[in-house]
């Protein structure tokens, strides 16, 4: 069984996904730590009632690599895929030897672009009185580390799909955000926090044998790929990942010293001129909230129609356009989103070439 002790409380924030301007309710990152693996663990699953999150947002995962997995997952010859979210409806149409998808949103009766802390919610709560479906793919697309109990997640998912059942599990791999002491990369959606070692011990634990592995590598956050099927209930001994306990201490250690050289730099920028972040991410509201830094802030750009007129943090700062840049030009833009995309690339020359100074809230 994994063993959590207490880690540290990090602070408080305001949820990321609500974007009224009521006074948002506080939620504490407070974590706890696998003494074998190092992994990082929120000590709750909030809940939608404390999310409130904004109806119409979709998050939106890099698909550079479905291709790939599909072909992996086709000589499993499955005949139906479930999708646990709709993150997981490109993948289940390019798995083309599947005669159907079953979305788990519409068992729910929810809509569609659901946010997943509702679909894990009505999920643990609903009563499935349904024919089981046979020879399936179930599909898990950063899902697993939004779930606090792996084993209670696999027990219900089987009051859908039979034990037969071949799984697809991705998950974001977060050594590299806590090595560089990216703190923006904890977010109150987020239960768990892998490296390699940690999510095949959240595997193994929770019953299920790796028949595929993989790593895919990206500019800013690596994604771990497994490939998996059901064995049985048997113990399991955690193995040991000296680099992730290193570096979670080390992530810890420096909390309060980068909160300080960050605030100050802040406080330098702003004495020198406007300050405005590109991007409304989740990241921005934790990097914002955690370090302090409401009050340096002008407004934030988003090309999110959404987001847009709605507002951030505490101090409810305004989610803009990307027009009110060019009508007063700041004397600096924050990136707060990755700016891989075409039309952000396009716009940050925009900027540039208007004498904004670009800088990023990413370490890596």
């Amino acid at each position: 069984m994994a063993k959590y002790q207490y880690f540290k409380n990090f602070g408080k924030i305001n949820s990321s996904s609500n974007f009224s301007n009521k006074n948002p309710k506080n939620l504490i990152l407070k974590y706890f730590r696998n003494k074998h693996d190092g992994s990082l663990k929120l000590y709750k699953q909030f809940k939608p009632s404390e999310l409130k999150s904004t109806k119409g947002l979709i998050f939106k995962e890099p698909e550079f690599h479905l291709k790939i997995i599909s072909k992996k997952l086709s000589k499993f010859n499955k005949k139906n895929v479930l999708a646990f979210t709709y993150k997981d409806s490109s993948l289940a149409k390019l798995c083309i030897n599947s005669t159907k998808i079953f979305y788990l949103s519409k068992f729910l009766k929810l809509n569609f672009f659901s946010n997943i802390d509702l679909i894990i919610e009505k999920f643990f709560n609903h009563s499935f009185k349904i024919k089981k479906k046979k020879d399936s793919l179930i599909v898990l697309r950063h899902v697993w580390e939004h779930v606090s109990d792996h084993k209670n997640l696999i027990k219900k998912l089987f009051d859908i799909c039979e034990k037969n059942s071949v799984f697809y599990i991705e998950v974001p791999d977060s050594l590299n955000q806590i090595k560089s002491l990216d703190y923006s990369i904890l977010w109150e959606d987020h239960i768990y926090y892998f490296d390699k070692i940690g999510f095949i011990n959240s595997l193994k634990n929770s019953n299920l044998e790796i028949l595929e592995f993989k790593l895919f590598k990206q500019e800013y956050e690596d994604i771990f790929c497994a490939i998996c099927k059901y064995k049985g209930k048997e113990s399991y001994k955690f193995k040991k990942s000296n680099e992730m306990i290193k570096y979670t201490n080390y992530f810890k250690k420096n909390f309060q010293l980068s909160k300080k050289k960050i605030l100050k730099k802040f406080q330098i920028m702003s004495k020198k001129g406007e300050i405005v972040f590109f991007g409304a991410s989740h990241m921005l509201n934790t990097y914002v909230n955690l370090f302090n830094l409401e009050d340096y802030v002008s407004y934030v750009v988003d090309d999110n129609k959404i987001k847009q007129n709605k507002f951030m943090f505490k101090n409810k700062t305004k989610i803009f356009p990307f027009s009110k840049v060019l009508k007063k030009i700041p004397k600096f833009c924050i990136l707060s989103i990755n700016p891989s995309n075409k039309n952000i690339i396009k716009k940050i020359g925009v900027l540039k070439a208007n004498g904004v100074k670009i800088k990023s809230i990413f370490k890596i």
